[in-house]
């Protein structure tokens, strides 16, 4: 017997996330980093960016890069805002900054993207950066 329409249960999040990772990555890339996907995409999307060159951006320039490209997907204009505050950086371990870019702006149905790096993380989009040990 099949399911009715209201039994089934939809996750459009991980469409999302695949929908923006490759310009997320091209952007990585022009700064010195290559990205990882982290965990299951299921709720947030978590980012792993690694330096990948010597000359590479700082973790805060690509965060802040990566918000002009998620701008397109939300409810938030970059021009109007302060990135630090809307992100708010989280320090782990000693070489870690991590970022939560906020995509929606609805509590109740956040989505997030993390970006860590050996060098940056952001979580409402979250991306993690991992700074590499000096």
């Amino acid at each position: 017997m099949s399911k009715l329409l209201k039994d089934i249960k939809t996750n459009p999040k991980p469409m999302f996330y695949a929908c923006v990772l490759e310009g997320l990555r091209k952007i990585a890339f022009k700064c010195g980093y290559t990205l990882a996907v982290h965990g299951t995409c299921a709720s947030d999307l978590d980012l792993i960016a690694i330096r990948w060159n010597e000359n590479y951006e700082s973790p805060t320039y690509l965060m802040e890069q990566f918000l002009e490209e998620l701008s397109h997907f939300t409810f938030y204009e970059t021009g109007h805002m302060d990135s630090i505050d809307l992100t708010r950086p989280e320090r782990r371990y000693k070489n870690q900054i991590h970022y939560t870019i906020p995509v929606t702006s609805h509590t109740h149905t956040r989505t997030h993207t993390h970006l860590c790096s050996q060098t940056l993380v952001c979580n409402t989009l979250n991306v993690k950066q991992i700074q590499s040990p000096s």
